[in-house]
């Protein structure tokens, strides 16, 4: 016997809130220019984070670790329409510098971003076996960070900002200082 469509329409509302929900709760929220620190993962068991994104506006998610649990991470932005285990987008990681790596994502209207986190074990250990490294745990710290001019993290700008004052500074102060002492009429006046 067949059921009536408004019961499979029923169902699969359902189905799909029940989903909703559970790809939401299932997962640690990312506020923009808040850090997540003493972050756990575990080899080949991902940790997925809701992205609380603003529409339009372009986003960087940073993710630093220590440097005595060599680990190599990868980041995966996901979106709530393909569920938390299809990639919207394969982004090769921007950065192994300094133990950190990051990847960009920009915010879409009505629709919920996250960031699979994977890692692997890097490195060998002469105190562990392979088992105790592939169950090691390593601690990571996460920020989603706002991006000005769609290329500038928030972070950089006061660097940027002094940077710019020392160089003004050099060039006032410095530079003429140093072309005084550079000039012919001086050098003449010491080598009498």
């Amino acid at each position: 016997m067949m059921a009536p469509s408004w019961v499979l329409l029923v169902a699969a509302v359902a189905t799909v809130l029940l989903h909703s929900v559970y790809a939401s709760s299932n997962a640690a929220v990312l506020y923009p220019n808040q850090l997540q620190t003493h972050q756990v993962i575990y080899p080949n068991q991902p940790v997925v984070y809701e992205l609380r994104t603003d529409a339009d506006v372009s986003y960087e998610v940073k993710l630093s670790y220590r440097a005595t649990t060599p680990s190599k991470f990868t980041l995966r932005i996901l979106d709530s329409t393909e569920g938390l285990h299809k990639d919207r987008a394969q982004y090769k990681n921007m950065r192994r510098i300094l133990n950190t790596e990051k990847t960009f994502v920009r915010g879409i209207a009505d629709k919920i971003s996250y960031v699979q986190v994977s890692m692997q074990v890097e490195g060998i250990s002469y105190l562990l076996t392979q088992a105790e490294m592939d169950a090691r745990r390593t601690e990571f710290d996460i920020l989603l960070e706002d991006v000005v001019l769609q290329v500038l993290p928030r972070s950089a700008i006061p660097l940027i900002v002094v940077a710019v004052i020392l160089l003004l500074l050099m060039f006032v102060c410095v530079y003429p200082r140093v072309m005084q002492l550079l000039s012919p009429d001086n050098v003449i006046m010491k080598s009498h």
